[in-house]
C-alpha cells in the first residue's frame, strides 16, 4: 500500500494506492467510491481487504476520501456531495497516470454507487461500475438520516458524530438508483443482501424488469451503518468473491 495526496493545491484528496502486484488483466484498475462519511467510516475497512486482495489478483486499485472528509483537505462541515463525483474524476486520472491503466472500474457502496455511476455516465474511460448495497431511493434514505440525527448547528445535521449539511439533504432527496442506472452504458453488476432493509424495493425492480445490470444476491450483510463495530463484523468475504470474479472474468 502507499498512502499519499494528490490533487490541485488546496482541495488536495488522501488516497491509498494498492499496485497489482504484477503485470496482468490487460492494465485493470479500480477506483472506490465511498458513501457519505459516517457510513465510511464503517465500511472503509472492507475497501481495504477488497484493495490488497485485487492487487493480488493482478489488479492496480486505488482508495482515496472526497474532499472534506477523512484525511483530505477541507473542513467536514464543507463537504458537498455535489462535488464527490469531481473527486472521483480526479481520482481516475491520479490512477491512471501512476499505474498506465487506459480505463477503470468504479466500485460504490451505498450513496457511493450513485457517484460512481454518475461520473461513468459523463465518461469514456470508465469501462464498468459495481453497485454494493446501492441507496434505492434518495428521499427514503434522505429521511432515514434525518431520523438519525442526534444535533443540529448552523445548518448542519450531526448524523453519526460527523455533520451533515442541508444543503446535501435537497441534494439526496432528487437521487434514483433506477434513473443513474439508466442513464449509462457501461455494464453495471450489483451486489446486495436479503438482511439489509432495501434488498425489498431492489428485488421488485428487477422482479419487474426494470433494472438492466447483473445482479448477485449475499448472505453476508456489509456493516454500513454508523454504529457498526469496525473490524468487528465477520468480513463480507461471499461478496468478495462475487467481486473478483466478476473482474477477473472480464480476460
Amino acid at each position: 500500500m502507499l498512502p499519499f495526496f494528490f490533487g490541485a493545491t488546496g482541495r488536495e484528496l488522501y488516497g491509498v494506492y494498492h499496485p497489482a502486484v504484477a503485470v496482468g488483466h490487460a492494465g485493470r484498475g479500480v477506483v472506490f467510491c465511498s458513501p457519505l462519511a459516517h457510513e465510511a467510516i464503517a465500511t472503509q475497512w472492507a475497501y481495504r481487504i477488497l484493495g490488497e486482495s485485487l492487487s493480488r489478483e493482478r489488479i492496480h486499485c486505488l482508495r482515496f476520501d472526497y474532499r472534506a472528509t477523512g484525511d483530505s483537505a477541507g473542513d467536514s462541515r464543507e463537504t458537498r456531495i455535489s462535488e464527490h463525483p469531481r473527486d472521483i474524476g480526479t481520482a481516475i486520472d491520479e490512477l491512471k497516470a501512476i499505474s498506465g491503466v487506459d480505463a477503470v472500474h468504479l466500485i460504490g457502496i451505498r450513496l457511493g454507487a450513485l457517484f460512481a455511476l454518475d461520473v461513468a455516465r459523463q465518461r469514456t474511460d470508465v469501462q464498468g461500475v459495481i453497485a454494493w448495497e446501492p441507496i434505492i431511493d434518495g428521499t427514503t434514505y434522505c429521511n432515514e438520516l434525518i431520523e438519525a440525527t442526534i444535533g443540529e448547528h448552523a445548518g448542519c445535521r450531526n448524523v453519526g458524530g460527523l455533520p451533515i449539511a442541508d444543503e446535501n439533504l435537497h441534494q439526496i432527496r432528487e437521487l434514483s438508483f433506477e434513473c443513474a442506472l439508466n442513464a449509462v452504458s457501461c455494464e453495471v453488476g450489483v451486489i446486495a443482501s436479503p438482511h439489509q432493509p432495501e434488498f425489498g424495493r431492489l428485488g421488485s425492480l428487477l422482479d419487474q424488469d426494470q433494472l438492466r445490470c447483473r445482479f448477485e444476491v449475499v448472505q453476508d450483510a456489509l456493516p454500513w451503518k454508523a454504529d457498526s463495530e469496525v473490524g468487528v463484523a465477520p468480513l463480507p468475504a461471499q461478496a468478495t468473491r462475487v467481486i473478483k470474479r466478476w473482474l477477473t472474468d472480464l480476460g
